[in-house]
């Protein structure tokens, strides 16, 4: 086996077999569940399940339109630099919203966004 093959599957081991993903509007009623692959793209996942999700940068996280709350926090890869300053310079506050473009799912969360 290849060392990129060795590196690939070491990747896809750090993120668990399945998550549960639940969203929720802004009136924090719950409308969609789903059980998905661990490590999915967020902003991915929900275009592609028909959750309505800003984007007006496709997705690479400098437009800040897929902002959400993620809930807990721990179950989806940490923000970075880039992350904070493109949501606190659209006005939102990055110590409790991300953009669902640059999460990866770690485990079970409850998304919820203000446009729900």
């Amino acid at each position: 086996m290849s060392d990129e093959s060795l590196s690939e599957r070491s990747a896809e081991s750090a993120f668990p077999r399945t998550v549960k993903v639940t969203c929720k509007g802004k009136s924090g009623v719950q409308f969609k569940e789903f059980t998905v692959r661990g490590g999915l793209n967020l902003w991915v996942f929900l275009r592609k399940n028909g959750v309505p999700i800003g984007a007006a940068c496709s997705g690479v996280g400098v437009c800040a339109a897929c902002n959400v709350r993620v809930s807990p926090a721990n179950n989806v890869t940490a923000a970075n630099d880039f992350e904070r300053s493109s949501l606190v310079s659209h006005g939102h506050d990055a110590d409790a919203e991300r953009l669902a473009c640059l999460c990866r799912l770690l485990g079970d969360i409850t998304v919820t966004a203000d446009y729900w």
